[in-house]
């Protein structure tokens, strides 16, 4: 029994570190195939509602590129409009030229402040939503955070919970579904 429990433990563990991992490289194969692996250890199946179709293709136009090339794109942008303008400055061409660093100017800034913006919107998306993993074998959910107030439901270890505000020892959890009840804070790992 104790090797059962330390095993599901460690189980729980790797789950919120490939959730860890999965946030650094979210294209990574590897780590997804791995965090669905411990995913399907999870005794709390919580099935989401079903999300509107605008909503779906806004969260994947956000992170169609992501971070690392978005940032690469800024730096070569930025650099092409300094270099650009530098010559627009110095060189004084002539007006077929001119136009010509004109309209590559225009381009190479407004790839930058299309990068830029995608990669604000990436990063606010990523802060705002906090999430851990409940690490309990078994987690009480109750209505307040109190000690005495009522049990709202019950969650397992290695459910996926996205969290709210705190007060003291206490975490506001919110499921997929929309659920919403407080738990301790040493039954949760942050993601």
């Amino acid at each position: 029994l104790h090797r059962l429990i330390r095993r599901q433990r460690q189980m729980c563990i790797r789950d919120s570190y490939y959730e860890r991992a999965l946030r650094l490289d979210p294209g990574d194969e590897d780590i997804s195939a791995n965090l669905d692996t411990a995913n399907q250890a999870i005794v709390d199946r919580i099935v989401p509602p079903e999300e509107f179709q605008f909503s779906r293709l806004l969260e994947r136009a956000i992170f169609f590129v992501p971070s690392p090339a978005l940032e690469s794109t800024a730096m070569i942008a930025y650099y092409l409009a300094a270099l650009l303008g530098v010559l627009l400055i110095i060189r004084k061409p002539a007006d077929r030229a001119r136009r010509m660093i004109l309209r590559f100017l225009t381009v190479s800034l407004t790839l930058l402040s299309l990068s830029l913006m995608n990669a604000g919107l990436q990063w606010f998306e990523r802060s705002n939503r906090v999430e851990a993993v409940i690490m309990a074998r078994e987690a009480s959910v109750l209505s307040a955070p109190e000690a005495d107030s009522a049990k709202v439901f019950t969650l397992h270890e290695g459910t996926k919970v996205r969290l709210g505000q705190h007060s003291g020892e206490w975490m506001e959890i919110i499921l997929v579904d929309g659920k919403v009840g407080w738990v301790r804070k040493a039954d949760l790992e942050t993601i």
